[in-house]
């Protein structure tokens, strides 16, 4: 899928590419309408295009001014200018700017539209050379992560450290960031579940991952990569610029890069990863906590039919409960349980029956040694596991299956051990059977989905419908919902917004004696003839002939 904007003043030209390139054969684009400069500034300093269809002559902020401030800070963005003057100055204005090519409005459908694929080709042919050049420098990537990994993993994990900056020194180390300034944090997490888990492999990924990263950042940012595990990596982030020196904010440029990461990661890489970005700067000290609350929202709120594919996100403390009450002096062992628990939660909804059953044996085999089943942390760890599973179980309705084959009381019931061995291998055998039993439907998850944006979308028809607005709503990527929106149902969202306003209008053709104008604002279309084109273009009638006809049937 590709980010379109279409920018005039003119509304009846921007309807008229809008639904040209809706109904586009060869690709899907996600398409944003622009009515002014201005506008088209308040779009870009959310999300990132791909592609701009621009007109040139356009009151206070013109289209050469616009498309200079865009190319300043995203070089990569490409831009059609649209104008109906074959104007030579803005032609040479235009010739001089990268990635610029430029159409008269006069030109037929077709050659705006083979322009606009030309256009792809070679947005496609510059992914792959850049991926090409990040091949380069691998091994100097690499390095560069595994030289300072072990130190930012003890200040992640908690691990007291006064003064760091001279710890570094002393170690003879440097840092790709700076310790006195604060940092962006985000938590990225890697679904092993069709990957050959071996060492060369992981390494690989990390080499990707980091060139990808790389890539994106464009010098803007110093950044850090900690590998926890295998499958979560957390990233640390330092602006070079001020906010005010940016068209956007540091935050959402950031949020903006990692967006692209996971949708490269999943189209061009293959890998299915999830990213959740901290939603304010952080100070080194603040990392482990910050590392929690990460973990306490991944299990608690994360949905996780998304494996399969690619999700970005953004954390907010009010996205869960305050765990910044846990003092980073906890004991270690009590962190690599915490680590092992949360670890277990992913894995169980990922259907990682392997990784699983791993992770409870390592904590399983910790507290077997354990004589008291009195000790309120192994109590502890055996009552979240058990809320874990009972969770799944409900969920997925297996209470019925279960029964069958073993008893569930014991989840919340102690009494019949004397020891936590035995305690533990019954979750290990419970475990055993239920990733053996389990039914997990991904197509009926993503029908509840779908189920639930139609019905936002029947219920919301005359408000601004943009893919970018249902990404934010139900906090899922645009391509994600955009993918899975065509594969579950067979058409486009877009058609599927468009058919629904049709239907709804007929309805209100029919059963109300509304203006045509009012009709339009009712479905949602910015101008009665925008409204009436469409409308004929899709059911072959005028509204006001299929009204006028419907009635006298009557």
């Amino acid at each position: 899928m590709y980010r379109l904007l279409i920018v005039d003043d003119e509304h009846h030209v921007v309807n008229w590419l809008a639904d040209l390139f809706e109904m586009d054969q060869v690709y899907e684009f996600d398409i944003y309408k622009a009515y002014s400069g201005k506008e088209a500034l308040a779009f870009l300093q959310k999300t990132r295009m791909d592609l701009l269809l621009l007109d040139i002559q356009m009151p206070k902020l013109n289209g050469l001014s616009l498309a200079e401030q865009i190319l300043a800070e995203w070089s990569s963005c490409h831009i059609i200018f649209l104008t109906g003057y074959n104007n030579f100055e803005y032609i040479y204005k235009a010739s001089k700017m990268e990635n610029i090519s430029y159409l008269l409005k006069s030109e037929s459908d077709n050659v705006i539209v083979d322009a606009v694929h030309q256009t792809i080709t070679k947005i496609e042919f510059d992914k792959q050379a850049a991926l090409f050049r990040m091949q380069m420098h691998d091994h100097a990537l690499l390095h560069k992560h595994l030289f300072q990994k072990d130190i930012l993993k003890d200040v992640i994990m908690g691990k007291n450290i006064p003064n760091l900056e001279y710890y570094v020194k002393k170690l003879h180390m440097t840092l790709t960031i700076d310790a006195k300034k604060p940092v962006f944090f985000s938590y990225m997490k890697i679904n092993w579940q069709h990957m050959n888990d071996s060492y060369p492999d992981y390494s690989k990924v990390l080499i990707q991952i980091l060139n990808l990263m790389d890539c994106q950042l464009h010098d803007k940012y110093n950044y850090a990569m900690i590998d926890m595990n295998r499958s979560i990596l957390l990233w640390l982030f330092q602006s070079h610029e001020s906010e005010s020196t940016t068209l956007t904010s540091p935050f959402i440029s950031l949020k903006n890069i990692m967006d692209d990461i996971v949708i490269q990661c999943h189209e061009q890489l293959h890998y299915s990863v999830i990213s959740v970005l901290y939603s304010s700067e952080i100070a080194l000290n603040e990392l482990h906590n910050a590392y929690i609350s990460m973990q306490e929202y991944d299990s608690a709120n994360l949905p996780h039919m998304i494996y399969e594919n690619f999700f970005s996100a953004v954390y907010r403390k009010s996205n869960s409960k305050d765990l910044h009450s846990y003092s980073t002096s906890q004991h270690e062992n009590s962190l690599i349980i915490d680590t092992a628990l949360s670890a277990l939660h992913n894995q169980l909804y990922q259907g990682n029956d392997n990784d699983f059953m791993y992770n409870l044996k390592k904590i399983s085999d910790f507290y077997a040694v354990e004589k008291s089943m009195h000790n309120l942390r192994a109590l502890e760890t055996y009552l979240n596991i058990s809320a874990l599973l009972l969770g799944y179980i409900n969920q997925y309705h297996l209470q019925e299956k279960l029964a069958m084959k073993i008893s569930l009381y014991n989840l919340y019931d102690l009494n019949e051990y004397t020891n936590w061995h035995n305690a533990y291998q019954y979750l290990l055998r419970l475990t055993q059977i239920l990733f053996e039993e389990s039914s997990l439907n991904e197509y009926n998850r993503k029908f509840e989905l779908i189920t639930y944006i139609k019905q936002y979308i029947q219920e919301h028809l005359s408000e601004n419908l943009s893919l970018s607005m249902l990404s934010e709503k139900f906090n899922y990527n645009s391509s994600y919902i955009s993918h899975i929106f065509k594969q579950t149902t067979g058409i486009g969202i877009s058609e599927y917004i468009t058919m629904t306003r049709i239907e709804l209008a007929n309805k209100l053709l029919l059963t109300t004696n509304d203006s045509i104008s009012d009709i339009a604002d009712a479905t949602g279309f910015d101008t009665a003839q925008y409204f009436s084109y469409v409308y004929k273009k899709r059911t072959g009638i005028s509204p006001t002939d299929y009204r006028i006809s419907h009635k006298k049937t009557k």
